[in-house]
């Protein structure tokens, strides 16, 4: 089984580059580069999607930024592999949002641990996605968790891998302690703004 790291990255006039690390699992009768791409290709729907001005919502993600990648990593031997991603720019709508908030969309395992649960702060946001009460509106939250849901099953359809959440196999290890990536088996996303420090 194989194991693998996915930086995306976010730059453009709102900061940047925001980054983004992705963790796909393949079996080893099915770890080929097609079936990589395959995962690659739903990630990046997902931020093209984040990207869409949906009308009477507006987008996620905040306006002229860039959504790039360039390779993805095997975490068992560090092998450095191309993918096919062009490049994508979230388009002219709308106003940049204050660069240190994101909306964090939580990856849930069949783990009940805090070292199988995952998050991923998607932004930096457009400015409309809050709404008047100064939280996030809730027709953004629920489109960004269906984006959310429909990239999890895009990467386990083929039942050839998942999209994963790497962590320690026990708990209180160290970072060089065994680790491994458990599947996604549920997603949640709750309707308040996340911050992430290091970010911007």
């Amino acid at each position: 089984m194989s194991d693998y790291r996915f930086p995306v990255s976010i730059s453009g006039p709102a900061g940047g580059p925001f980054i983004n690390v992705w963790h796909i699992h393949l079996a080893d009768a099915q770890d080929t580069k097609e079936n990589l791409q395959t995962r690659v290709s739903a990630i990046r729907a997902f931020y093209a999607s984040c990207a869409t001005n949906v009308s009477g919502v507006g987008s996620i993600l905040a306006p002229n930024m860039t959504v790039t990648a360039e390779f993805i990593t095997n975490v068992q031997n560090q092998q450095q592999l191309a993918v096919t991603w062009a490049a994508l720019n979230t388009g002219a709508y709308g106003q940049v949002a204050p660069t240190r908030l994101a909306l964090a969309v939580n990856w849930k395992t069949g783990t009940a641990a805090r070292r199988a649960r995952g998050r991923t702060f998607v932004g930096p946001l457009e400015q409309g996605t809050s709404g008047t009460d100064g939280l996030p509106k809730q027709a953004i939250v629920d489109n960004l968790l269906g984006y959310a849901r429909t990239l999890r099953t895009a990467c386990s359809a083929d039942g050839f891998g998942y999209l994963g959440v790497y962590g320690l196999v026990t708990a209180g290890g160290e970072p060089s302690d065994p680790h491994i990536t458990r599947e996604v088996t549920d997603v949640a996303l709750k309707r308040h703004f996340a911050t992430l420090r290091t970010r911007g």
